[in-house]
């Protein structure tokens, strides 16, 4: 008897964390930007804000992820979406990412960045969505020997920045729309949230 009773509870459980698992309604799109011709509605995650990126026609979250030192706020050049909390970015579309109408691995399209995770494509979203997650350098070697050079402590602050990057769009597009979170305060569901929301008309 108290076989049966220690398998029913155990199953019971199963069942309880089984429906527990089961994928959250994605978050109802509260923002709208454009993004070349179209017209982009998400989900922004709580206490950020959207801003015009320094690049014409993109967006940066705010605040800040990724702030330099006072002393080494000139020596940080690099683009404000590296940086940022995350992004919302028209991006060319290149025949060399897909094989068959299908994404074949993380496009990367900027020097001092690099493929940190591929993780591949989002199901339950409303087109097709690419997730992977990249690094990028803020600031270069040459920089920062010459920050230490001035008796700059480079050890202080962070040398480069990791994101979360969502890419929405098929082959036959001639521009993909891209997304990012920073992997410093977000973590991959987050990311995958978002993209859930996206609408892109």
């Amino acid at each position: 008897m108290k076989k049966h009773i220690l398998l029913f509870t155990l199953l019971l459980c199963l069942l309880v964390t089984g429906c527990a698992k089961q994928e959250a309604a994605a978050p109802e799109a509260n923002t709208t930007v454009t993004i070349a011709d179209r017209t982009v509605r998400f989900a922004l995650p709580e206490g950020l804000d959207v801003e015009s990126s320094e690049f014409p026609g993109d967006y940066i979250f705010t605040p800040m992820a990724y702030e330099p030192p006072t002393k080494a706020a000139e020596a940080f050049s690099a683009p404000d979406i590296w940086y940022a909390s995350g992004s919302v970015e028209c991006l060319p579309n290149y025949a060399a990412w897909w094989i068959k109408d299908v994404l074949k691995a993380a496009p990367l399209y900027e020097n001092h960045s690099w493929i940190v995770e591929d993780i591949g494509n989002i199901d339950g979203t409303s087109e097709p969505a690419y997730l992977y997650k990249v690094g990028h350098d803020l600031y270069s070697l040459g920089i920062l020997d010459q920050l230490e050079e001035q008796g700059v402590d480079i050890d202080a602050f962070a040398h480069s920045s990791e994101s979360w990057c969502v890419l929405f769009g098929s082959a036959e597009d001639e521009d993909l729309t891209l997304f990012t979170l920073n992997a410093k305060n977000f973590s991959q569901d987050d990311a995958v949230a978002l993209a859930k929301s996206v609408v892109i008309t």
